[in-house]
């Protein structure tokens, strides 16, 4: 539940850019959720998109360049997998989806 709710907190704050300060919030929600898996299960940091192989740096605020989704990041909260938000949605809107 704390992992669930931890990766909640950190996509609430990454998408809703109300203010500046979201995607600061983002990542240390991201940072909390991170050591935790870390310390407690040694599950590494995805460096990775899976679906389209950009990196990632999660435990940094993303730097957000326009109102698109190109730069933001999603953290699924029931598998802690880390996605660009726009390769999800391409993949979410696929008419076949590949496996992950």
């Amino acid at each position: 539940q704390e992992l669930t709710l931890l990766a909640m907190l950190a996509n609430l704050h990454e998408h809703r850019r109300i203010n500046s300060g979201d995607t600061q919030y983002a990542a240390f929600y991201r940072q909390q959720l991170y050591y935790v898996l870390t310390q407690r299960y040694g599950k590494a940091v995805p460096h990775m998109c899976r679906l389209s192989g950009e990196h990632l740096q999660l435990l940094q605020p993303t730097q957000l360049k326009s109102a698109d989704l190109a730069t933001e990041v999603t953290v699924l909260p029931f598998c802690l997998c880390a996605f660009r938000t726009a390769a999800l949605h391409r993949w979410m809107s696929a008419p076949v989806r590949t496996s992950v």
